[in-house]
């Protein structure tokens, strides 16, 4: 049902964001591809998440996730 497929949003978007706070507080650069297009290497500077819409039961099914990245070359 919707309730179901909400909650499985919802902690997919949790993994999400915990794999990318990972990888901002180990500060090593990572590669960044779009898809084909290699664009450098980079490290993660900030991750911030705005919520826009909840379920009556408060689980978030809507919102964004904004990514700061700083690049650091390719070597």
């Amino acid at each position: 049902g919707v309730g179901f497929a909400a909650l499985a949003v919802h902690l997919e978007r949790k993994t999400v964001l915990k794999g990318l706070q990972m990888l901002m507080e180990k500060k090593e650069a990572q590669r960044l591809l779009i898809g084909p297009d290699y664009l450098g290497k980079f490290v993660i500077e900030s991750v911030s998440e705005d919520r826009k819409e909840h379920t009556n039961l408060g689980i978030p099914v809507s919102g964004s996730v904004t990514i700061t990245l700083k690049e650091v070359g390719d070597g």
